[in-house]
């Protein structure tokens, strides 16, 4: 379900002469946390383009909390976020990535078949930490993970980044009656706990909510995640929840 990536930035100030005006206000200031450090460009803040039609194809609006831990830095989550949609690598899959309106916190790639009526299934995921490269999670799941047509508890096995693998376990925790953007819908609840071993090690401890009719929409509309992951000895850690807006009624 994952990968991280990205580069730690440094700020190095160097006084020239008092009647030189900085060319940087920020400059010589406490940087304060690293994540402050990095923004999204002006086109991630708001969502860019509405699904239209059938297709869910486009940018949906999210409200975000939690908290994420970061060299032993604790930072809360900006409290919105978008969902982006489009095709996926192979026919029949979507590409779903998940950001954090404001700061560049770590975010997710997921690749999710299903449509047209079928069962939505969890083929890959990625967590990306834009921070440093080194803790990222890029897992690939072993006949996908079924989000919304689960009876029973089943095995999960899957291979990650660096030779790393993934094994845990997926369970259905009942369905609730609902309705979304005016249309009714019944909504699967899934928990998974997945843990990860070798060049990246911890767990993943994931609650979704998907609509069993996949025409509905082939992605969670609610989300919760304890994530507790180290690589090459950096630690992440990051607990949040998020709704896809407008939030499901009932």
């Amino acid at each position: 379900m994952t990968r991280l990536g990205a580069a730690v930035a440094a700020v190095l100030s160097v006084a020239v002469a008092a009647a030189c005006a900085p060319v940087n206000e920020e400059a010589g200031k406490p940087v304060g946390h690293a994540f402050a450090l990095l923004k999204y460009p002006a086109g991630q803040g708001e969502p860019a383009s509405e699904p239209q039609g059938k297709s869910p194809f486009g940018d949906y609006a999210q409200e975000i909390s939690g908290s994420v831990t970061y060299l032993g830095e604790t930072t809360a989550l900006p409290g919105a976020g978008v969902m982006t949609i489009g095709p996926g690598p192979r026919r029949g899959e979507l590409k779903i990535e998940q950001y954090y309106r404001g700061d560049r916190f770590p975010y997710e790639t997921g690749i999710v078949s299903g449509g047209e009526g079928k069962p939505s299934t969890l083929d890959a995921i990625t967590i990306v930490n834009p921070l440093d490269s080194r803790v990222t999670l890029q897992c690939t799941i072993d006949g996908g993970i079924s989000l919304a047509d689960i009876d029973s508890e089943r095995e999960i096995n899957g291979t990650c980044g660096g030779g790393a693998k993934a094994h845990g376990h997926i369970r259905p925790e009942g369905s609730r009656k609902a309705t979304w953007r005016d249309k009714p819908v019944e909504l699967v609840r899934t928990v998974m706990d997945l843990t990860v071993t070798g060049a990246s090690s911890g767990q993943i401890h994931q609650i979704n909510e998907v609509p069993r009719d996949s025409t509905v929409g082939s992605f969670p509309l609610f989300t919760s995640i304890d994530v507790n992951m180290t690589a090459q000895g950096i630690s992440l850690v990051e607990k949040l929840e998020r709704h896809v807006l407008p939030k499901v009624k009932g």
